[in-house]
C-alpha cells in the first residue's frame, strides 16, 4: 500500500484489516477496519 509508513492489509471474508508494522518499537498499529469496498478511501 502506498502512504506513510509499512502498511498491510489482511483479508477475511470481504473485511479488511489495514495495519501498520513498527519493527524498532515492536508495535503493530491498527490503521482501520471496514468492508472492502470502504476501508481504503481516505488512506
Amino acid at each position: 500500500m502506498a502512504g506513510v509508513g509499512e502498511r498491510y492489509r489482511v483479508r477475511q471474508g470481504t473485511w479488511r484489516i489495514v495495519c501498520e508494522i513498527r519493527d524498532d518499537a515492536l508495535v503493530v498499529v491498527l490503521v482501520k477496519v471496514g468492508h472492502r469496498r470502504d476501508v481504503y478511501k481516505g488512506l
